[in-house]
């Protein structure tokens, strides 16, 4: 076959007279806003998170939970069955990059009959075909290669997903660690109040025989010992139910048997991290970065629409073998090679359509990734803000709570002495019991806090997850 290659070469000319720039893609896009050069002035340190935030706070414990919930969780699995889904759009979108070939077979008899009365056959041809077809369309406006790198973005981005999914499952662990040791700190605590009480009760009753105390104080301070028990309920139903949350995110069904020692307490609060700068949050929060690469991913979107209303050029190879005889040898070879060149003259609209559509999502994704970035630098300021404002608070009650206890023993000698009656020992002794109980919640907030700043921050251990993709 004697192929015409000055009409292939007048073809592949006319297509390039379309020209040979579509649509330019960004691929490092940056927000839309101007971040300001530092965070608000807080007495940092130089001392930077360790790979694993949550080593920060010093626990055996909480390591052992969080290795177990990065592996274990729902919802982290599903993020890495997304990315599963995402690398086979991307290995079906390249497909298109490479030749396709098809290999195809046919054989027929054929019966020609002279007299239709009798059915007398006169003659009967065979035939026999084997052959193949190679296909491939030349990407002129990189429209497969755009295909190719658009999906290519969106692994990338289901990726970061996964890590963005770990970020927030590793901050619901800590929240829930954090409130079972709250919880049971103040059950802890309750209940030596409550031993407290009892004694002073106790105290009561031995004046109350010698007639220094009255029937009035006996039952003030029965009333006080009846309010602390009715504080141990809502303490172990919290302690309960954050056990129970504490176990979804490991991805165990809930049990009353898990963590029931009472020998815990709250961590210290770490020093405080290095925040580095506003436009470091860019490379170091994965949510940041899955944003950026659906951003990228929509813009090669994009030039794919509009590589869709130039021409497509496609070459075909076909190679048939063919015998006369079905039981016969091949004897005959029959070879083609065409091009085909095909343009969309009039779609009514919808190429163009298209475009548009492409071009607001582009603009959509881009707002979109603007409004993350300002929701990073929201995090980071108001975890230190609430941070600040906590440790003040907490030194106000350290405070409050040592004039407590001053006019507590204050109330006690003055009764003792005949100088007042009972109530003011109960009011003071209210009073210090409550500041105690607070303290330990405010805590636990504070410790909340610096779990916030530590997520808003962002790093990079997330990068280490393994996929259990089989």
């Amino acid at each position: 076959m004697k192929i015409n290659y000055k009409l292939f070469v007048a073809t592949l000319a006319t297509a390039l007279l379309f020209g040979c720039a579509t649509h330019r893609v960004n691929r490092s896009p940056e927000p839309t806003i101007d971040p300001p050069e530092s965070f608000l002035p807080t007495a940092q340190t130089s001392k930077p998170i360790k790979t694993q935030w949550w080593v920060e706070f010093s626990s055996p414990e909480l390591d052992t939970l969080m290795e177990t919930a990065l592996i274990e969780n729902l919802d982290i699995k599903q993020a890495w069955n997304r990315l599963a889904q995402s690398r086979a759009v991307y290995e079906s979108s390249r497909a298109g990059l490479f030749p396709s070939f098809r290999l195809n077979g046919n054989a027929s008899q054929t019966h020609i009959t002279d007299d239709a009365d009798t059915g007398t056959d006169s003659s009967k041809i065979e035939s026999a075909l084997l052959g193949g077809e190679l296909s491939y369309e030349i990407d002129l406006w990189r429209r497969i290669g755009g295909l190719k790198n658009s999906a290519q973005a969106n692994v990338a981005a289901s990726y970061e997903e996964v890590q963005a999914t770990a970020f927030t499952i590793s901050g619901s662990v800590v929240d829930s660690w954090l409130s079972i040791r709250e919880q049971v700190e103040l059950l802890k605590l309750t209940r030596q109040q409550l031993a407290t009480n009892k004694i002073q009760l106790e105290l009561l009753e031995l004046r109350l025989t010698v007639g220094e105390a009255s029937a009035l104080d006996i039952l003030q301070q029965r009333q006080q010992i009846a309010a602390t028990e009715a504080e141990i309920p809502t303490l172990l139903s919290a302690q309960q139910t954050a056990r129970h949350q504490l176990q979804i995110l490991l991805g165990q069904a809930p049990r009353n048997d898990f963590i029931q020692t009472d020998d815990v307490t709250l961590p210290q609060l770490p020093p405080l991290p290095s925040l580095g700068t506003p436009i470091d949050l860019l490379e170091q929060r994965p949510d940041l970065r899955a944003a950026r690469n659906r951003l990228v991913a929509e813009d090669y979107a994009l030039a794919v629409a509009i590589a869709e209303r130039l021409p497509r050029l496609t070459l075909n190879l076909s190679y048939d073998f063919q015998a006369n005889d079905i039981a016969g040898p091949f004897n005959r070879q029959i070879k083609s090679i065409i091009g085909n060149l095909t343009a969309p003259i009039f779609e009514g609209g919808r190429l163009k359509a298209e475009i548009k559509r492409r071009r607001a999502i582009v603009e959509e994704r881009l707002n979109h990734y603007s409004q993350l970035f300002l929701n990073a630098l929201l995090e980071v300021e108001n975890a230190l803000t609430q941070e600040r404002k906590q440790g003040e608070l907490i030194n106000a009650l350290q405070i409050q709570a040592g004039y407590a206890q001053d006019s507590l023993q204050e109330a006690r000698a003055r009764y003792l002495n005949g100088l007042n009656d009972y109530l003011p020992v109960l009011t003071a002794l209210r009073s210090a019991q409550e500041l105690e109980r607070r303290i330990i919640s405010e805590r636990r907030l504070q410790l909340n806090f610096r779990s916030n700043l530590y997520r808003a921050l962002g790093g990079s251990w997330s990068q280490a997850l393994q996929t259990e993709e089989k």
